[in-house]
């Protein structure tokens, strides 16, 4: 009985958590994939500003999208002067995309949104309980993640290598 309990519990939760998703993409102007793409994009300019952008292909390996997924969103965040793209001088099967100005001053104002967002949420539950909640949600995401990861391990013995990897946690 207890089993069917936490089962239950869990899914609701993240039945809530897609509903959340849903009311930020109703919100924001980014939908679907696209903030993420501008959120991995923005990251990996920050942590390599010497590189002039994460490879379409990278973007793809990090999300598991197909390729064509990924050039589909990017087009709309192209047409929305969010990103550019440019040929890889050293391998022109490769094309880098970086964040606009236009980009980058989306990325901050989501920022800014999600930390008013977030501080009032803790302000509401009080800090010391907020910050023991997140640390519950980190630890089962972790779990989550070493539990899957070994599945995947135990299925996929090779993994390519990416710009992603140097970036994203797992």
């Amino acid at each position: 009985m207890r089993a069917e309990q936490v089962h239950r519990e869990y899914m609701q939760t993240m039945q809530e958590i897609r509903k959340l998703r849903i009311l930020h993409r109703r919100k924001h102007e980014a939908f679907g994939h696209e903030f993420g793409f501008l959120r991995m994009i923005e990251e990996f300019q920050y942590d390599h500003p010497d590189v002039p952008g994460i490879y379409v292909s990278d973007l793809a390996a990090c999300t598991g999208i197909t390729k064509s997924g990924v050039s589909k969103s990017l087009n709309n965040l192209e047409r929305r002067g969010m990103i550019r793209r440019t040929i890889d001088p050293n391998n022109r099967r490769n094309t880098f995309v970086s964040l606009t100005e236009e980009g980058h001053l989306f990325c901050m104002k989501q920022h800014k949104h999600w930390h008013t967002l977030i501080m009032q949420i803790s302000e509401e539950m009080g800090e010391e309980h907020f910050l023991e909640v997140v640390a519950g949600v980190r630890e089962i995401v972790q779990i989550m993640v070493r539990e899957l990861t070994a599945l995947d391990g135990q299925n996929n013995t090779t993994k390519e290598t990416t710009q992603c990897d140097l970036f994203c946690d797992t």
